[in-house]
């Protein structure tokens, strides 16, 4: 995406103003790799075969709809869902499903409503600590899901919940009753998600008719600031596809990118990570001139080389969350502006930067916001996370409040085992930091 477009959506991001729309496209690229709408029809077609010795008509194979109609047909949509390969729908997240899952779980977006029946939304969100992420079937069921993070809205239903009910062709919606009701709680609640907001459609481009009305009426209702179509396919094609949603394309003056959903969002990722960080490095200037009134602030440029997952790293020591806790915070508070002080003061002695960590004069040096926490309930919490893949001799801890003794050292005094978790480091408060980091100090 191009500078202006990066900024827009990112200060989009930071207002709390972004909802995204995505579709099959986002799942295509490794290592999700769920095959292709006509993959899946001939898939469906060749075990067919296979389990009947009688072989769908030539003009269904490739058409997974119409494959569908053909079961719906014979009064066979379960034998249809056996066909379906179902490993290749969970347990691959690729960089656009972790992007959106860290962006619902901070609030950064409204809502994602998704075409998709994968789970690899929440599969990601799992693996960045969000331990209970629940989606919804519909409006009712978004409106009800737990505050803790924005909703995830599966408009076509989801593998792992009433897979009797998914959608998969249009003429479900004339003949299923439970789709026509989730499809028509869904529509009144997207509407009203979508007034007045920035939208992403990434990965979709289809002509489900109830969508582009949803789409239509929600942008006639308020026109949003940005809407962006994010599909590899060129205009032709986009056009040739879904005629009628490449009218209301048209008549918005709908911005279209062609690259692929994961690359997009993975991009946005970093450009909102770069900002989050930058905010609370700037945030803590004023605290790294008290702190180190003698030493110059360096170059603060060495987070424009990290990649997303490094950067989500720094974010979550900015928030003082371990593997089992998800950031929530789309901006820096001012406990964060200390952390960063800490950040500057590491890089103006020389450290560099290695992944997600600070590596100064041989010693490998992780700064965790620890605000009004015991020094040992941190080490506690984050002590695996180190001990498996951050694995830092010293531990900074902003903020923590020392219960043990005169000292604010603590050093791990187990060895590590197969059966117990320990870790040897140092861990220490913000004073004993200072006073350790101003040997080196110029």
């Amino acid at each position: 995406m191009n500078t202006d477009l990066r900024d827009r959506l990112v200060l989009s991001a930071q207002s709390g103003r972004l909802a995204v729309v995505c579709g099959a496209g986002l799942s295509t690229s490794a290592p999700t790799s769920i095959p292709s709408a006509s993959e899946l029809a001939r898939a469906c077609a060749t075990r067919y075969t296979q389990s009947t010795h009688n072989p769908l008509p030539d003009d269904v194979q490739a058409d997974l709809e119409r494959v569908v109609d053909h079961f719906l047909e014979l009064n066979s949509f379960r034998e249809f869902l056996d066909f379906i390969p179902w490993a290749t729908f969970s347990r691959n997240p690729n960089p656009g499903h972790t992007a959106l899952a860290d962006f619902l779980c901070c609030g950064v977006l409204v809502t994602t409503a998704t075409t998709n029946f994968d789970t690899h939304i929440e599969d990601a969100a799992y693996e960045l600590g969000e331990h209970d992420f629940r989606s919804a079937l519909d409006g009712l069921e978004a409106a009800e899901l737990p505050d803790r993070h924005r909703p995830l809205l599966k408009l076509h239903g989801c593998h792992k919940r009433d897979l009797s009910n998914t959608l998969w062709s249009h003429v479900q919606i004339e003949s299923n009753a439970v789709i026509q009701q989730r499809l028509a709680r869904s529509t009144t609640w997207l509407t009203g998600q979508l007034v007045g907001r920035d939208l992403l459609i990434l990965g979709f481009w289809t002509d489900w008719d109830y969508l582009n009305r949803v789409l239509s009426n929600a942008l006639a209702e308020s026109q949003p600031r940005t809407v962006v179509v994010v599909d590899r396919a060129q205009p032709e094609e986009l056009q040739r596809k879904a005629p009628q949603l490449w009218e209301w394309a048209e008549r918005h003056r709908i911005c279209h990118v062609p690259e692929s959903a994961d690359t997009f969002l993975d991009e946005l990722r970093v450009a909102f990570s770069r900002g989050f960080i930058r905010t609370a490095l700037d945030g803590g200037a004023s605290h790294l001139a008290t702190l180190f009134p003698e030493q110059p602030r360096g170059n603060m440029n060495f987070i424009e080389s990290l990649n997303s997952d490094d950067l989500y790293s720094f974010r979550k020591d900015l928030c003082g969350c371990s593997s089992a806790r998800p950031v929530r915070a789309r901006q820096p508070d001012d406990t964060m502006y200390l952390v960063g002080a800490f950040f500057s003061a590491l890089v103006a002695l020389g450290a560099d930067v290695n992944g997600a960590s600070f590596a100064l004069h041989g010693h490998s040096v992780r700064v965790i916001n620890s605000a009004n926490r015991l020094l040992s309930q941190v080490q506690a919490e984050f002590a695996g996370d180190l001990g498996k893949s951050r694995d830092c001799d010293t531990v900074i801890c902003i903020g923590a409040v020392n219960a043990a003794g005169p000292s604010d050292l603590v050093r791990g005094d187990e060895p590590r085992t197969l059966v117990r978790q320990g870790w040897n480091g140092t861990w220490m408060t913000d004073d004993s930091a200072r006073e350790w980091l101003h040997q080196w100090a110029s």
